[in-house]
């Protein structure tokens, strides 16, 4: 089972938001695409992530530990994507 780093930004900006239509226009895409993923993503698991109600969504409690665990992967990812660029700037080129 693999996950793309978009897949797990699109589905913690939604629970972020709790909103799809909000964390669609936050990611620069459209709420047709960020929907598709999240349900992407809920197949491959074989669970609920998100209870949809009207215009919001809530986190079934499958969806609260991905988001708790997604959010802290993806800051541990960005800090050593800064780390290693900031580290390039350091090094001298040829």
């Amino acid at each position: 089972m693999s996950f793309t780093l978009t897949a797990m930004r699109y589905f913690v900006e939604v629970a972020r938001c709790e909103n799809v239509t909000t964390a669609a226009a936050q990611l620069y895409t459209a709420q047709p695409n960020l929907s598709k993923s999240i349900s992407g993503l809920e197949r491959s698991l074989g669970v609920e992530l998100l209870r949809r109600d009207g215009r919001y969504v809530r986190l079934t409690d499958a969806g609260k530990l991905l988001y708790r665990e997604w959010s802290q992967a993806l800051e541990q990812i960005d800090r050593s994507v800064l780390q290693v660029q900031k580290l390039e700037e350091r090094v001298p080129t040829a």
